[in-house]
């Protein structure tokens, strides 16, 4: 999963959102035994759940440093990824 955000010029962080989503997978005994039809809703739901906590998990980063243009500290636009194992 990957994440965009800004970073200001004091260093908060604003605007994150998840802009890529990878290699999703169910792989349980419980899961392989679900119909297609619930595992498919199942994956959607983790899905919602991890971006939700993608999101919240950068906004909640603290410690950045502002790009800096001719001495000065400007707003910057940044991509991380996170990836959730089990």
């Amino acid at each position: 999963m990957t994440v965009l955000f800004n970073v200001e010029i004091d260093g908060s962080v604003t605007g994150a959102r998840v802009v890529d989503v990878k290699n999703v997978q169910g792989t349980s005994k419980h899961f392989m035994k679900m119909d297609a039809a619930k595992q498919k809703r199942v994956l959607a739901n983790c899905v919602e759940f991890y971006k939700e906590q993608a999101v919240r998990l950068t906004n909640r980063m603290v410690g950045w440093k502002p790009a800096m243009q001719n001495d000065r500290p400007i707003q910057a636009r940044v991509t991380v990824p996170i990836i959730f194992q089990p």
